[in-house]
């Protein structure tokens, strides 16, 4: 029984990781291996995406299966998933060609082209995959890198505002895949002033996340931050702060002047609770038919 297995995808994400790690290290001899690792990640996630629709499209010729049968190059996979009807990025095959294309100069003989050139090959691999993975092979570089290295590798091979795009898309996702018993919410970060926070970060989760800058705020940050834009809503006057029936912190305002539901909105918890008038003083109050509590303890007082 073979003991020394490495999967498909598994040796793809390898060569991706390390690749990685020597292009953040820069120098010669980091690129050349970042160089090397990158295009063999490549061409393996390729081949992983070709095995998924089927395990014998990634051999050259199907009908000869064994442990030395050849297997289709990233060309000839990239063709076979393009037939198979897989949506590849625009401009993903010329890319793809030009780091290839260095590779095997390095590999074969010798390679003389501009640093920048050769960070551009590799910046474009990798860019190429970050977006593969996460719509081909379900797989997110942001959650199998460390946190802090994946930002410094974000803002090597994005411009600001393609990182903003991409912090803004992963928040979008986490929130769509979220449990619907965490109830996570968006804020504006107090770090770089995006609107990219989100909180809990995951559940059972006491701090929360800015997708773009990185910074992770606690609790106490987070009510900051609700309180701050509410202030923010309130500061022309008109609806009233209370505090919210659902987490108990004054960050709720009524009514909510962003739509004309009549319902008030929580800047902490997102509870939209429906608003009633005392019986007494008309204060508001969130159960119809009742006292406010001024007024319960005026009325017990007498």
């Amino acid at each position: 029984m073979n003991d020394f297995v490495i999967e498909l995808r598994d040796n793809a994400l390898d060569s991706l990781t390390h690749g990685i790690e020597h292009f953040m290290d820069g120098g010669t001899f980091n690129l050349k291996y970042a160089l090397l690792h990158v295009a063999q990640a490549v061409e393996l996630f390729l081949k992983a995406r070709l095995a998924a629709e089927h395990p014998l499209l990634v051999q050259l010729d199907p009908a000869k299966v064994g442990g030395d049968s050849k297997t289709v190059g990233w060309d000839g996979a990239y063709h076979r998933l393009v037939a198979a009807g897989i949506q590849l990025p625009h401009g993903a095959h010329a890319a793809i060609t030009a780091l290839h294309a260095a590779r095997n100069r390095v590999q074969h003989h010798r390679l003389e082209t501009t640093r920048a050139e050769v960070q551009s090959q590799i910046g474009q691999g990798i860019r190429f995959l970050e977006s593969f993975l996460s719509a081909e092979l379900d797989l997110s570089l942001s959650d199998e890198l460390d946190e802090t290295f994946y930002l410094e590798l974000r803002d090597a091979i994005y411009t600001y505002e393609e990182a903003l795009k991409k912090a803004e898309a992963e928040l979008e996702s986490r929130l769509a895949k979220a449990p619907r018993t965490i109830e996570p919410r968006r804020f504006h970060c107090a770090e770089c002033g995006q609107y990219t926070v989100l909180f809990p970060r995951e559940s059972g989760s006491d701090t929360g996340r800015c997708y773009f800058c990185g910074v992770q705020p606690d609790f106490d940050t987070v009510v900051r931050l609700a309180e701050a834009e509410l202030e923010h809503d309130l500061r022309d006057g008109g609806p009233q702060q209370l505090c919210c029936p659902e987490c108990g912190n004054e960050t709720l305002i009524y009514p909510d002047l962003s739509n004309s539901s009549g319902l008030g909105k929580c800047y902490f918890c997102g509870a939209e609770p429906e608003v009633f008038e005392c019986l007494r003083c008309e204060r508001p109050v969130f159960s119809e038919g009742i006292f406010c509590d001024a007024c319960s303890d005026f009325i017990d007082a007498q």
